[in-house]
């Protein structure tokens, strides 16, 4: 995996936003008992956290990138499937 502190300054970025914004949504989520729109929410970051990290990890030629890039696409379409239920519900 990419070091934290050994990534280039848009990268970085991204990560530290993206990482605050799942844990605010999980908090979120932890305060209040149903698994709503924080969670989906949650999900959607948790998963855009992920497809940064594959795109570090592609720009930097790091191995298992493919790994991480399917994660997060099965991370953010659990997020869209949960969004759907939601909406109909």
């Amino acid at each position: 995996m990419v070091s934290l502190w050994k990534s280039k300054q848009p990268f970085l970025t991204l990560r530290i936003l993206l990482t605050i914004t799942t844990i605010l949504f999980a908090v979120r989520n932890i305060l209040s008992p149903s698994f709503g729109l924080n969670g989906i929410l949650m999900m959607f970051s948790l998963g855009l956290l992920f497809a940064v990290l594959g795109i570090e990890m592609i720009a930097t030629n790091k191995r298992y990138f493919i790994w991480v890039i399917l994660t997060s696409v099965f991370i953010i379409s659990v997020g869209v499937f949960t969004l759907r239920l939601y909406l109909i519900s």
